[in-house]
């Protein structure tokens, strides 16, 4: 999260006090009480109770109606008398319009109370004095009616409850053909800007400090403009989407276990929730206000880069991304809309509404399904700003939207309320707040270094259910009190704020429900778009993830290998991870999701047989390269068909098998290929075979090539089994399953050996699913002695890339990651893996990561202090790394993996060990292994 915290100028963002009374109670109770004692002792001096009644009468009034205008919508916030906060109340116009009603309620009412006092004599003829209190009285009765008039406006227009749709009340009307601007039913426009947002954990405090002078610089770049921003931050349901996944997508997995598997994984995340950000600008409709909001979207664009912002556009057909962004965020759901001649609000708001003015909840309908939405709105912010409150807001579960609204005062009425609040708290001296604070603002609003925003900060609550309703609340209040952030519930202003929050219903000389008064920094730490990483919604592999976790902080990650949706972009990927951590577990449970995709294959490198179960419970192949017996695997490299790939790989291969060194080396093995390829009976084709003819005795090379032949006397080297096959199987193993293992573990540890049948099995499978239009996915277990092989470490390279350009992927998998380092092909992962498992290791040091360059948090991780993965049973630290997108391209979270309640019942399929393969290999042989029977048996 970000760490940037900005101090709050007290005096521009909460009310003066005055012996504990807010300043407008203050002025209200001073005032009418001054009036009433005023009226009295001119009543009881001139004996004139006729008309100094009703002046009495009046401040009551001008009392009791400042009080519960104050409670209900706090409209007015200037330090001013009852009077003149009356006057500014009443918005109907020009001041004599704000007059007249108060003035003709007084003409009415006067006369009338004057003759009940006369017992309904008439009135007598006006002296001076009671001129001078009649002129009072209308002043104090035109204030209290001023005062009373906006609310009273409010709850006329919005009282009813049922028989209202919201489409009556939205001000959006059509899309202009520039694609991108929305037109209001005023003429005003506006535009929505997706922003992706910054992971703030992997950033230093100096880069944190970077993003929110970049917000500061858009913010100042609204001064004195008439554009309002609304920074709009969204929880957003992805249940359906997850249930269309579910037909579409999941469906389609290869074999019953691992359709079991996802169908639960499917429920699991059934009720999840993505964070989404919006930045909404709107200004006036004529031509200087479009040049406004045409250099406003400009200026987000540029200063906001590092957060990814972009325009959200219509459609030309099908699917209009405009409209549907318009709908969700006026009604808080996903819905497919295309263009459409209609009015916007017609297309996006066709819910009717039941509101209760009593409390302010307001109840649609879609359907006849009711949902229930309430408003918190902040009062006041006490201490600081910064995103972590929007951040941890933005963690509940729950369909909750915070908006915050900025409209730049203009910078001569900024300065001139700066310097008059001044005045006002070093006037009163008892006031605890500082003159200082108003100068500070003034300072820097001057020199152009921040500009005063009137704001406003709400958070909205949708819930099915009045209980999940009263439960998110409860939750957001604590978070609230928390950060001693001050909060109201309003009744009947309640659903003028819900329209507030949508375009079109804030406008020049209206005030905001709850104005507070912040300038740029505070606005730019609120609005920090901290964005906890989420994952990628598809891949090269195809659509939905390969699978969804949870991060320890709650929130959904949709996992993939790759870093873009893009074709042959990076997908490599390394694990560095102790024994007895859960390594092969995950990594076949990410295959296992991969699977669902049509056209993809898994293969394992395994040791010590860890992955077996697992794989033959999927509906996979597993085979041992350590037998020698008939049940080995046949393998002749040899007998590939003759073209320029294939040879290729023999050099490369027989480069590996013999150490070879040198030109004069090089040249024997290019003859040797040559000679294996010119027999031209394919069966005859082998090491042992040509040994003696190819390879000139006394060679280096036939040095290294004894340990793989049979010679003319039968002697046998130690790997003559291996590639002296009848013939080679390996093709056919993987054009009859999906999902192959070799278990590999005394292979591994032999350098030569294990890149030999590395090099040539990769040869195989990329040679395999080019040809089958196949996506892929290699992991190897316990990769270093791979690497340590001469041969194989220079060829590193060109396999990452050639696999890539084929949309395949492979893995590799180190228990250490000094057992990488000592490898020598650091920079080579380094520089080809995007994605990194680092499981933690308690005996680890910091030094051994240096490689990672990880940041003090991930690495308090690794060595096991960090909090934030205390109580899970098994966690790792993911980092993704896009190399084409620059240093702000890094991803980190850290998942729970502990896989027991995302797979439910089937999590009996993850298992190893000795004991777990002597029980499946006991339910094949009673239910057959063909069509996984057995695995219903398992206990």
């Amino acid at each position: 999260m970000s760490r940037v915290e900005v101090p709050v100028f007290t005096g521009t963002t909460k009310p003066m006090r005055f012996f504990g009374l807010d300043a407008r109670l203050f002025a209200l109770v001073i005032v009418g009480s001054f009036t009433i004692g005023t009226m009295v002792f001119v009543s009881g001096f001139w004996n004139t109770w006729g008309f100094s009644s009703w002046a009495f009468i009046s401040g009551i009034v001008a009392i009791l109606g400042g009080f519960w205008s104050y409670g209900k919508s706090k409209k007015d916030h200037h330090i001013i008398t009852v009077w003149v906060a009356g006057f500014r109340g009443w918005k109907g116009g020009k001041k004599v319009r704000r007059f007249l009603p108060a003035l003709l309620f007084g003409l009415i009412a006067q006369p009338a109370l004057a003759a009940v006092e006369a017992n309904f004599r008439p009135p007598p003829v006006l002296d001076l004095d009671e001129i001078v209190m009649v002129g009072l009285g209308l002043f104090v009765a035109a204030g209290a009616v001023g005062v009373l008039a906006k609310p009273l406006l409010v709850w006329g227009r919005f009282h009813k409850s049922g028989g209202e749709y919201f489409e009556n009340h939205l001000e959006f009307d059509h899309i202009l053909e520039d694609g991108m601007t929305v037109v209001l039913h005023s003429g005003r426009k506006c535009r929505y800007i997706r922003v992706r947002g910054m992971q703030y954990a992997t950033k230093e405090e100096g880069l944190q400090r970077q993003a929110l002078n970049a917000r500061v610089q858009f913010l100042n770049s609204l001064r004195d403009t008439g554009i309002i921003a609304r920074f709009v931050f969204r929880r957003k349901a992805i249940s359906g989407e997850v249930r269309r996944l579910a037909e579409d997508v999941y469906s389609k997995y290869p074999t019953e276990t691992l359709q079991a598997i996802g169908d639960h994984e499917a429920r699991f995340f059934g009720d999840a929730w993505l964070n989404e950000f919006l930045l909404v600008l709107e200004g006036p409709g004529e031509k200087a206000g479009q040049r406004q909001l045409d250099d406003a979207t400009s200026a987000a664009l540029a200063n906001l880069d590092k957060f990814s912002p972009e325009i959200v556009r219509a459609g030309t057909e099908g699917r209009c991304p405009l409209t549907e962004i318009i709908c969700e965020h006026v009604n808080g759901t996903k819905r497919r809309l295309g263009p459409s001649a209609r009015s916007l609000a017609l297309e996006v708001g066709a819910l009717a509404y039941d509101f209760d003015k009593a409390t302010g909840l307001i109840t649609s309908y879609d359907g006849a399904t009711p949902r229930y939405e309430r408003i918190i709105v902040v009062k006041e912010y006490r201490e600081k700003t910064s995103g972590s409150l929007f951040r941890r807001i933005m963690e509940i579960k729950g369909n909750i939207e915070v908006t915050l609204i900025a409209r730049s005062i203009e910078t001569t009425r900024a300065k001139a309320t700066l310097l008059n609040q001044s005045k006002q708290a070093s006037m009163f001296g008892f006031n605890p707040i500082l003159a200082e604070d108003f100068n500070q603002v003034y300072a820097v609003v001057e020199a152009g270094r921040e500009t005063l925003f009137e704001t406003q900060t709400m958070v909205l609550v949708r819930s099915r259910s009045m209980e999940e309703l009263e439960d998110i609340l409860a939750r957001i209040e604590k978070l609230f009190s928390d950060d001693n952030i001050g909060f109201a519930y309003d009744t009947f202003a309640a659903l003028e704020e819900w329209f507030e929050r949508l375009p079109g219903r804030v406008v020049k000389g209206k005030p905001l429900p709850r104005p507070l008064n912040l300038i740029s920094s505070n606005v730019a730490a609120l609005a920090s778009f901290s964005k906890e990483p989420e994952g990628m919604e598809a891949s090269p592999f195809g659509e939905g993830p390969i699978r969804t976790f949870n991060s320890v902080r709650g929130t959904i990650y949709q996992f993939q290998f790759h870093v873009s949706e893009r074709a042959q972009s990076i997908g490599h990927y390394a694990v560095i991870a102790p024994s007895d951590s859960g390594k092969t577990t995950l990594m076949l449970h990410l295959m296992g999701g991969m699977l669902k995709h049509k056209n993809t294959k898994g293969f394992v490198f395994d040791s010590n047989f860890g992955a077996r179960f697992m794989i033959e419970a999927f509906g996979g192949s597993y085979y041992d390269l350590n037998r020698t017996d008939e049940g080995a695997v046949s393998m002749n490299p040899l007998q590939l068909r003759d073209t320029e790939a294939n040879r290729a790989h023999l050099r490369r291969l027989m480069r590996i098998m013999s150490n070879a060194e040198g030109d004069e080396d090089i040249a024997i093995i290019e003859r040797a290929v040559r000679q294996a390829m010119g027999v031209e009976e394919v069966r005859k084709r082998t090491f042992s075979g040509i040994y003696q003819s190819a390879f000139p005795n006394g060679s280096h090379v036939a040095e290294g090539m004894r340990k793989w032949i049979e010679d003319m006397d039968e002697r046998k080297g130690a790997y003559a089994y291996l590639f002296n096959g009848a013939r080679d199987e390996l093709a056919q193993q993987m054009q009859e399953t999906f999902l192959v293992g070799w278990n590999a573990d005394q292979i591994l540890k032999e350098t030569d050996v294990a890149a030999a049948v590395f090099e040539h099995i990769g040869h195989v499978i990329k040679s395999e699913c080019a040809t089958g239009g196949f996506g892929f996915n290699i992991f190897i277990d316990e990769a270093a002695n791979l690497f340590r092989n001469q041969t194989f470490k220079r060829e590193a390279e060109v396999m990452f890339r050639e696999y890539r350009k084929l949309d395949g992927i492979v893995g590799v998998a180190f228990q250490e990651p000094g057992a990488l380092h000592e490898t020598g092909v650091t920079s080579a992962v380094m520089t080809n893996c995007s994605t990194f498992f680092l499981f933690p290791n308690a005996t680890a040091r910091p030094e051994d990561y240096q490689d990672f360059n990880l940041n003090p948090t991930q690495m308090e991780y690794i060595l096991g202090g960090s909090d934030l993965s205390k109580g899970l049973k098994r966690t790792v630290l993911l980092i993704k790394r896009d190399k084409s997108g620059g240093a702000d391209s890094e991803e980190s979270v850290i998942l729970d993996v502990d896989l027991r309640e995302i797979a439910g019942p089937m999590m009996k399929v993850y298992r190893s060990g000795s004991k777990s393969i002597a029980l499946m290999e006991e339910l094949q042989a009673t239910y057959g292994r063909d069509n996984l029977t057995w695995v219903d048996h398992l206990p």
